[in-house]
């Protein structure tokens, strides 16, 4: 449930965020959202933890601001492998 209910947040926001920033963010449709969102939910789901716990080191020394680049590095694998530009 909790999975279903993000996905739908984060299609909505994707979707929200399209509209208010059209020069900046654009999302063809519903569809294309929904993609996005499943997306960045597989690999929140998958691929983070992993990838947390290998760079847990650097992480330390930097006081958590590297959990801002591997924030990013998903958002970009996300944009990436969906049709919208950013």
């Amino acid at each position: 449930m909790r999975f279903l209910s993000s996905l739908l947040i984060n299609t909505i926001l994707f979707m929200a965020i399209s509209g208010f920033l059209p020069n900046y963010f654009y999302v063809a449709s519903f569809g294309i959202a929904f993609l996005a969102a499943f997306v960045l939910a597989f690999l929140n789901f998958l691929i983070k933890p992993i990838l947390k716990l290998l760079s847990l080191p650097i992480t330390v020394l930097t006081f958590g601001l590297f959990s801002l680049i591997i924030n990013g590095f998903y958002f970009g694998i996300d944009v990436k492998n969906c049709r919208f530009r950013v």
